[in-house]
């Protein structure tokens, strides 16, 4: 459907060693460690019926090389068909990395056009790296794909920090315009910005873990604690009002990050690193 878009990890740690002769004030690196062992997974099921008996909003699952998380799949059920807006409110995830040179998670949410493969998204990258002896730097971004991500650092963020991350279409047509926004609740510090791109019509909300790719390389998606999704909305309604499509990360035929089915209030989820 879309592709893994970015090497915002990689940039965000070269901006912010540099970061301390231009003024700028990066995230403080955190614990390496994750806090408490993750609690097990939901069970994987084989079939999307299956997660459709449970979820009526289910109405398709897939599989993805670096996203995990919760798309619109074709407009909400009996009302409108395009998603213009996209909320919704996680915990970032503290982040174990491995013996990979490069390790990287980001969750975002954003707003897709699968014709021109176009996405408006802003969020939060974790990377860590050799030379940082593998502390995660965790750098906000939006990014108007295809156009490079564009790192901020006007909300530092660490795992724990409760975020909200919000992105609306304005006006439509040849020159669109966006409204991206994220806040720290933990801290209190927003970042907002109005971006105009040409020729994207967006159709799909997204709310999404990732494993970056980069423009040259690649990295490695490290252990992360659960990402809990809660008031999750596509234009300002529960995402369980929309037709869903479930997205698990999978590589080389294992499942290494699945996403659960929307909880009982409609408007929550969670995303779990599960294999190897």
């Amino acid at each position: 459907m879309k592709v893994a878009m970015r090497g915002v990890g990689l940039l965000g740690i070269a901006l912010t060693i540099l970061a301390g002769g231009c003024g700028a004030r990066p995230a403080a690196p955190t614990a390496s460690r994750l806090s408490s062992p993750s609690p097990a997974p939901p069970a994987i099921h084989s079939v999307y019926k299956q997660d459709y008996g449970l979820s009526p909003s289910v109405w398709w699952r897939r599989g993805s090389k670096g996203w995990a998380g919760m798309t619109s799949a074709s407009g909400t059920i009996g009302l409108t068909t395009t998603v213009r807006r996209v909320s919704a409110t996680w915990v970032e995830p503290h982040v174990l990395a491995d013996d990979a040179a490069r390790d990287a998670v980001s969750v975002w949410v954003g707003l897709s056009d699968r014709s021109t493969r176009s996405l408006v998204q802003i969020g939060v990258e974790a990377a860590t790296h050799s030379a940082t002896l593998y502390v995660p730097w965790r750098t906000a971004f939006y990014e108007m794909f295809p156009q490079p991500p564009v790192p901020f650092y006007t909300v530092t963020v660490r795992a724990g920090d409760t975020l909200t991350a919000t992105v609306a279409q304005l006006t439509s047509g040849w020159y669109s315009s966006y409204r991206l926004t994220l806040r720290n609740d933990t801290t209190g510090a927003q970042f907002a910005t109005t971006q105009q791109a040409f020729y994207i019509n967006p159709t799909e909300g997204d709310i999404i873990v990732e494993k970056p790719k980069p423009r040259v390389g690649d990295v490695a998606l490290p252990n992360f604690s659960p990402v809990h999704f809660t008031v999750c909305s596509f234009n300002g309604q529960r995402i369980a009002r929309f037709r869903l499509t479930k997205i698990d990360m999978v590589a080389k035929h294992h499942h290494i990050a699945v996403a659960s089915i929307p909880g009982a209030d409609g408007a929550s989820f969670t995303v779990w690193r599960t294999g190897p």
